[in-house]
């Protein structure tokens, strides 16, 4: 633990970290010296550590990093890195391993707790295997086939009032529309744009129509069987909708 008296007098404590406490032992500031690019110079402070025991200390620290090389580190393999969270304290979990005789056996563990020790955090290690498992279990389920899963999509789709206009629009080889005076159609009978329906079939012009309208046209159309992709325009690309019984456009 480490505790400090701020400027107006409150107390506050914390903990330590490995990386804070190896900064603080390596840190010359407390012999009156501070680094600048990569040398020590006298500094204005008078120090508050002897030099001996000081170099003690580097001694010993460049001593264990010397009997503990360290080669690549090999990222550990964890399914649900960066999903789970601590239900106590809301940190994240992340994952550990101890290493036995012969086998490793992998955890995942709360970062509070194992950053400022467990009496920060109540919640105890997770075995890897066994959540993993239980996750695998609960999601299998819903790993199904993707035909399986658009026939879901489709049975779960509410059906919208603009469904049966925008099916008469596009389904109407003339697409008339009172609108052009807003904006040309550029729609073909084999493709749309999500602009030319709002604006031509359901008559929003643009300044009216908002990002919740176009989504709301994309759905409809998806669940047509209508498929997106891009066309190339002078000005660039945009964004059509192809007939599910036409052949699709030069892009």
């Amino acid at each position: 633990m480490k505790s400090w008296t701020t400027r107006k007098g409150a107390r506050r404590r914390g903990s330590f970290t490995l990386q804070t406490l190896r900064y603080l032992l390596l840190n010359p500031i407390y012999i009156g010296k501070i680094r600048l690019k990569g040398e020590l110079h006298e500094g204005e402070h008078a120090p508050i550590i002897p030099m001996g025991l000081w170099q003690q200390v580097q001694e010993i620290l460049g001593r264990t990093n010397r009997q503990a090389p360290r080669g690549p580190r090999q990222r550990q393999v964890a399914m649900l890195r960066g999903l789970l969270y601590c239900q106590a304290c809301g940190t994240r979990m992340v994952p550990t391993y101890t290493s036995g005789k012969k086998q490793r056996f992998r955890y995942y563990t709360c970062l509070s707790a194992q950053k400022r020790g467990r009496k920060t955090c109540p919640t105890r290690s997770l075995a890897a295997e066994e959540i993993e498992r239980s996750v695998l279990e609960r999601i299998n389920p819903f790993l199904r086939s993707g035909e399986f899963a658009a026939a879901e999509v489709q049975a779960r789709y509410e059906a919208d009032p603009w469904d049966d206009l925008i099916s008469e629009w596009v389904n109407d080889p003339t697409r008339r529309s009172d609108q052009g005076s807003i904006a040309p159609l550029t729609s073909t009978p084999e493709s749309v744009t999500v602009r030319d329906i709002l604006i031509h079939c359901i008559g929003k012009g643009p300044d009216a129509w908002v990002q919740a309208d176009q989504t709301r046209v994309a759905r409809s159309l998806t669940a047509m069987g209508w498929k997106r992709y891009q066309k190339r325009i002078p000005d660039g690309r945009e964004w059509r909708y192809k007939s599910p019984v036409a052949p699709l456009e030069p892009r």
